[in-house]
């Protein structure tokens, strides 16, 4: 019986089967649906296998079954194994999934990262909280731990950011300034953590989309300082209490933006969005 060995009393996952393995989140309602189950079929591939054992959570001893990558859409909770018990995804009736393995089975369930999928999870549990309550509690054990990255461009980035928000250059400096440095970060591969890519996504956004014509420029550029402004004082409190990998955000995010560093913070509008390329507060 698989689900002894893998499914722990509370719903979770057994920790002497998890322990040193990824656990990721997703918001999954009704069982395996057909977005959940691409995910299971890609993690499979990924790990050189085409099927996984299957034994249903809503029968008690229920045996397991061997069902291939191609017929995983089911209602109800399941547990799903693979051969090589490498990798295993965890359903529940609250409302979301949580799927368990290494490097190789990431690679397919998560393949744009571990702590992309645990972001997306977070985002998704604050919006449909009030239809799965379980959902913040279960974001909160599972923390982004993607520390910012603090490669030299990066941290040019950012500084250039606290420079606008101060005042110290104009919207024209930065738009001469921020390209080159951005290019040179991609470049070198550093990489960054929520909230600061989206951040640093937004204002190449904003820049990009400067306009040409003088008379529309003044409006880009006024919509720009509010939104650097006030993302500057927003990332220097990205975190709440008690996520031990989003405080670790925050502490790196506060040591480079400073929030003192902004030119009359009274004025700071909060969730600020209207900038070019700024859609939603972050």
């Amino acid at each position: 019986m698989i689900a002894g060995v893998f499914v722990a009393g509370g719903g979770g996952f057994a920790e002497e089967w998890s322990g040193g393995k990824g656990v990721v989140p997703v918001v999954a309602v009704g069982g395996v649906d057909r977005a959940l189950a691409q995910r299971c079929a890609a993690a499979a591939r990924k790990s050189g296998f085409d099927h996984y054992s299957v034994a249903a959570l809503d029968v008690a001893g229920a045996p397991a079954d061997l069902v291939p990558i191609t017929d995983l859409v089911r209602p109800g909770r399941w547990v799903l194994v693979l051969p090589d018990r490498s990798g295993a995804v965890l359903t529940t009736a609250r409302g979301y999934a949580l799927a368990a393995g290494g490097p190789r089975f990431h690679a397919g369930f998560s393949p744009g990262g571990q702590d992309r999928a645990r972001i997306a999870f977070h985002r998704a549990a604050r919006r449909l909280a009030d239809r799965f309550p379980d959902l913040p509690d279960v974001a909160a054990r599972h923390p982004v731990e993607t520390p910012v990255d603090r490669g030299p461009h990066t941290l040019r980035q950012v500084e250039l950011m606290r420079e606008l928000a101060r005042g110290a250059i104009s919207p024209a400096d930065l738009a001469e300034r921020w390209f080159p440095v951005r290019r040179a970060a991609a470049r070198a591969g550093e990489r960054t953590g929520e909230p600061l890519t989206t951040v640093l996504d937004r204002v190449f956004t904003a820049l990009d989309d400067r306009s040409t014509d003088p008379a529309l420029r003044e409006r880009d550029d006024d919509a720009l300082v509010t939104y650097v402004r006030d993302a500057v004082v927003r990332l220097s409190g990205a975190a709440s209490p008690g996520r031990r990998g989003v405080r670790r955000h925050r502490d790196h995010l506060r040591a480079q933006l400073n929030a003192g560093d902004v030119a009359d913070p009274v004025a700071v509008k909060p969730n600020v969005v209207d900038a070019p390329g700024a859609s939603a507060p972050l």
